[in-house]
């Protein structure tokens, strides 16, 4: 994370978005390999996982990937020419994937995403209309579209119905107890380890960041991370009032929307976004400066 930030500070801001582009075309790269069979497997719940990446995670990766694309498309800032239209052809096998998934995270964070992105993208007055009608137009579809799936139109009704979180609130309610017990330092994640299988019934995760932070490293680690996101979360808004880019902002709430309901902790992509919000927030100021000098 720290190598990967130091480098994209001192390189062009194109660097970065070339970054995003090949992670969302070895995405695409992913789904062609998928919809031609490699690397499917079904869990016992009927959930799709991919080349050993579990239902939630991989979700959570193709989100991601659909709303890079999206931005690459419509931003001015990443203005690719004709041809960057043709993007946006892998993104319903993109959404299929999802919901062959199931992953009712991944469901609710690119909804965010995508909201986000349709209210807050800077465009002339009478273009941001015409595409907001359009955008809800298609939200409506990829709804529709991902509904087909039987194993996520379940998984959501059975939310909506009766509130299961996937026993996520008991976990949370039980492990909660083991920060109040060590609340300055946390008891580390073998120390949750031994004591979670000792209280849950079976092994998980505390599937929550926050409360997996507190559990881990008490208040000092959780404050220590906390102060990094209030960093990112400004080098983001920067990006968004001084560079009209938006998508570094997209992300990171998307990031916040995962870790509230998921294990965002240990995922890489998490810490590239994170990486590339710092370093692009960085050369896109150096780059200012350089100009100004130049001027």
């Amino acid at each position: 994370f720290l190598l990967i930030t130091f480098h994209l500070s001192n390189c062009h801001p194109r660097i970065s978005k070339n970054v995003l582009l090949a992670y969302s075309l070895g995405t695409i790269l992913l789904t062609i390999l998928s919809a031609l069979g490699f690397g499917k497997s079904y869990s016992t719940d009927m959930r799709l996982t991919l080349f050993g990446n579990g239902p939630n995670g991989l979700g959570f990766m193709i989100a991601v990937a659909i709303i890079v694309l999206i931005s690459m498309i419509f931003e001015k800032k990443d203005d690719n020419g004709k041809f960057k239209y043709l993007l946006l052809l892998p993104i319903p096998i993109m959404l299929k994937l999802i919901a062959e998934t199931g992953s009712r995270g991944a469901f609710v964070t690119l909804a965010i995403g995508f909201i986000a992105f349709v209210l807050f993208i800077k465009m002339r007055r009478i273009y941001k209309l015409y595409f907001f009608f359009v955008s809800l137009m298609a939200a409506y579809l990829m709804v529709i579209f991902m509904l087909q799936s039987e194993v996520l139109r379940s998984r959501l009704l059975l939310s909506i119905a009766t509130g299961d979180t996937s026993g996520r609130s008991e976990i949370w309610n039980i492990v909660i107890s083991l920060f109040f017990n060590n609340p300055i330092f946390g008891i580390g994640e073998t120390g949750y380890y031994y004591y979670a299988t000792k209280i849950l019934p079976t092994y998980q995760a505390p599937h929550n960041v926050f409360i997996e932070l507190l559990v881990y490293s008490g208040i000092v680690g959780f404050i220590c991370f906390s102060l990094l996101l209030y960093q990112i979360y400004k080098k983001s808004i920067y990006l968004y009032r001084a560079q009209s880019y938006l998508l570094p902002a997209i992300l990171f709430i998307m990031v916040i929307t995962l870790y509230m309901n998921g294990q965002g902790l240990f995922i890489k992509l998490v810490w590239l976004i994170f990486a590339i919000n710092l370093g692009l927030s960085k050369a896109y100021s150096h780059n200012s400066i350089k100009n100004s000098l130049l001027t």
